[in-house]
């Protein structure tokens, strides 16, 4: 199995894990929250915008890993 089956597999174990799912659902919601509270000063929005991209590069990060595996096992059926 490649490096990059491997990578593609850990990060597919990650993503489908339901307990590391509701984590990030938790770091975006109490983002929110804060995007919804009319008190919120600048400081506070621009943390939770903060959280918001964070955790949207993990999950990019996730995704990539998985597609470039199947990219990989694609060109190598071709």
């Amino acid at each position: 199995m490649s490096d990059l089956r491997i990578l593609a597999i850990e990060a597919q174990t990650l993503a489908d894990n339901p307990i590391f799912c509701a984590i990030l659902q938790e770091i975006e919601e109490s983002a929110c929250v804060l995007f919804k509270n009319a008190h919120s000063d600048m400081v506070q929005i621009s943390a939770a915008h903060e959280k918001i991209r964070a955790v949207q590069i993990i999950r990019d990060a996730l995704t990539a890993r998985i597609d470039a595996a199947n990219f990989a096992d694609h060109i190598k059926g071709q």
